[in-house]
This record gives structure tokens, sequence and C-alpha cells, in this order.
């Protein structure tokens, strides 16, 4: 009975184990993606920048044009 219990508390120690790499791994994967989206958000929010100049400046040639 002793022998079943050490064995079964082998398995469940060794589940917990992988679980916890498993844990630690979505957690670097999760960071990962968190700093890709800040990158992608921060680029997307300068091309609208740019963008919106560009656009402010056409606005502004063509009202000197037809004015």
């Amino acid at each position: 009975m002793i022998e079943n219990m050490e064995g079964r508390n082998s398995q469940l120690l060794h589940k917990l184990q992988k679980l916890e790499q498993e844990h630690e791994d979505s957690v670097e994967r999760n960071e990962e993606l968190e700093s890709v989206l800040g990158e992608t958000q921060i680029h997307s929010r300068q091309e609208k920048e740019q963008f919106e100049s560009e656009e402010e400046g056409l606005h502004q040639k063509f009202d000197e044009k037809y004015d």
C-alpha cells in the first residue's frame, strides 16, 4: 500500500512539474506576444499620424490651388 502511494505521489509530482513548465512557457510566450502587440500598436499609431499629416498637406495644396 505504501508503495502504491509512493508511486502515485511520484506520478503526481511528475505531472505537477510538467504543468509548472507549461505554465512558465505560457507566461513567457504571453510576454513575447504583449511585446509584439505593443510594437505593432506603436507602428500603427505612427503610420496613422503620417497618413493624417500627408492628408492635411494634400488638403492644403488643394485649397491653395482651388481657392
